[in-house]
């Protein structure tokens, strides 16, 4: 951009004119992102086939409520460039914005935040087309695993006006994940991820084998809203027709992961709870084990406080305490550990 451009971009909803199908439709998302993020901007900005560098800052740029002259626009020195705007070719355009100010509950972790990017734009970064850094590390595209052992189906739905949705499902593998994403299909537009999770209707809860079911679509054709969460389209007779189509499409990968038995499939991270439970409860196995020898030693038979009779039986409540506190070490046993009832038997079999 140059300062022409930059005259353009300050205006709300202003820019060059672009057609229902492009993701910049409104002129709105990058202008209301940093409001989002943080109430201090500062832009750089260098057009291709100029070396002239041009600078903005606005110190309220979140909740300035009136209009701002920022003046007769001039390039730079040289000397006031940051370190990556140094040395670029003329060739290049670079554009670059500093956030200060930030919105404390819109803080990112960066380990999140890399995830977060690695994933949204997964198909830009893993095709090249696109190139992200978090502090000089780049950021690379969300690697999702596929199992071998189930075909991947593509899926290609034409409906009329243009619109259109292809991409393909599979089973992901679940414990190879480097971080959890939702099941179902993820709606790309333009290289970025705007919907996860769609199942476009069908009702796939308490189906554990549809929890490894994951695919991309790329949408064609269609309207992301302002904030490029869900598409203007769902709720129309379009997107009826379009769910009824792709869901005819993977009913031979639903049919085959109910029927693959995979679903009971321990990931390691419930591997990992389940030996931290059988852990718990032999220690608590111990200790109650340690009390109920106390108990029966010192004993009396409720009449007196000398100790009771050879064969006498302990209290009752060494017992009740027992059951008691194995009832509470069993609730910190999480629901997804339950269909895996073998395996925590075997568990329990070692702690006992």
């Amino acid at each position: 951009m140059g300062a022409e451009e930059i005259q353009v971009w300050l205006n709300w909803g202003e820019g060059e004119r672009h057609d229902a199908s492009h993701i910049g439709r409104w002129h709105q998302g990058g202008k209301a992102a940093c409001g989002f993020l943080g109430g201090h901007l500062k832009l750089w900005a260098k057009r291709a086939g100029s070396d002239d560098v041009w600078f903005l800052e606005d110190e309220n740029w979140s909740d300035r409520p009136n209009p701002r002259d920022f003046g007769e626009p001039k390039p730079i020195s040289e000397d006031d460039y940051p370190s990556s705007m140094k040395k670029l070719p003329t060739d290049k355009g670079h554009v670059r914005i500093e956030l200060t100010k930030l919105v404390k509950e819109r803080r990112w972790n960066l380990e999140v935040l890399r995830r977060d990017l690695s994933s949204a734009y997964r198909c830009l970064l893993e095709g090249g087309d696109g190139r992200m850094r978090i502090n000089g590390q780049a950021v690379a595209a969300l690697d999702i695993p596929l199992s071998i052992a189930v075909n991947r189906v593509p899926i290609d739905v034409r409906l009329p006006g243009g619109k259109r949705a292809s991409g393909w499902a599979a089973r992901m593998k679940r414990d190879e994940l480097p971080a959890p994403i939702r099941a179902g299909l993820r709606l790309v537009y333009n290289g970025r991820v705007i919907k996860e999770g769609e199942w476009f209707g069908y009702n796939y809860e308490g189906k554990g084998a549809l929890n490894s079911l994951v695919g991309e679509l790329q949408m064609r054709g269609f309207t992301p809203g302002l904030n490029k969460t869900d598409f203007v389209d769902r709720g129309d007779d379009v997107w009826d027709e379009l769910g009824s189509n792709v869901l005819e499409q993977l009913a031979p990968l639903i049919s085959e992961l109910r029927k693959s038995g995979q679903d009971v499939r321990v990931t390691n991270q419930e591997k990992d709870r389940a030996r931290e439970v059988a852990d718990e409860l032999e220690k608590v196995f111990s200790s109650l084990d340690e009390e109920a020898t106390v108990e029966t030693a010192s004993s009396t038979n409720g009449r007196g406080p000398e100790p009771g009779p050879p064969g006498v039986k302990a209290p009752r409540r060494a017992t009740r305490a027992r059951l008691c506190r194995i009832r509470v070490v069993q609730t910190k046993i999480p629901a997804s550990l339950v269909r895996h009832r073998p395996r925590i038997q075997l568990a329990l079999s070692r702690a006992s």
